[in-house]
């Protein structure tokens, strides 16, 4: 058996958990199920950011979007027009 919780909703948090148990879903499903899904959405994003730092470092991509950079600023409008 898993560990046991005690926590306290706030009036929002009551509310949703509410209209899960309407829907048939038990306490303890929508718990763990929204702690699953938070865990994920932080994997997730640590994920981003560790490939978005990966593609930051190479320099590769660097000059890459640099060139991209100075065909936009060519191809941009004068800002007097």
């Amino acid at each position: 058996m898993g560990r046991s919780l005690h926590v306290r909703l706030d009036d929002g948090a009551d509310r949703d958990l509410r209209l899960l148990e309407r829907g048939g879903v038990s306490t303890s499903v929508a718990v763990r199920d929204a702690l699953r899904l938070s865990a994920r959405q932080l994997r997730s994003r640590a994920a981003l950011a560790a490939f978005a730092a990966e593609l930051a470092a190479d320099p590769v991509d660097r000059a890459e979007m640099d060139d991209v950079r100075e065909l936009m600023d060519e191809l941009a409008p004068e800002s007097g027009e």
